[in-house]
């Protein structure tokens, strides 16, 4: 699963469909303020983020974008990445894929 994982990963990479972001920053449930910050961050197609932990604003903000797709670190799965056209991964939540998936997402982003 790891090396599954990591090669699915690297691939993104190598296509420049992976992107490292600080956070979101939303201050309030708005899909209005989440299609901004994805259109600013040229995302299109189906997105795939991965959220650290559970966020409530996020999430809900996120229902309402049917290609936009938002996932917990530590059930980041090979099916989701590959379905994604773009990977949008929260800073934080490299150190949480670290932690699950034993130092791949450092290998990979490094």
């Amino acid at each position: 699963k790891r090396l599954a994982l990591r090669g699915a990963l690297t691939a993104k990479l190598a296509d420049e469909q992976l992107k490292v972001i600080d956070g979101f920053g939303l201050a309030a449930i708005k899909t209005r303020e989440l299609a901004g910050v994805l259109r600013a961050l040229d995302a299109n197609g189906r997105v795939l983020v991965v959220a650290p932990g559970r966020d409530q604003l996020l999430e809900l903000s996120a229902r309402n974008l049917p290609t936009v797709e938002v996932i917990l670190a530590d059930s980041l799965n090979v099916v989701d990445l590959l379905n994604a056209d773009l990977v949008l991964i929260e800073q934080s939540a490299l150190a949480r894929i670290e932690a699950v998936y034993g130092g791949s997402a450092r290998e990979v982003v490094a």
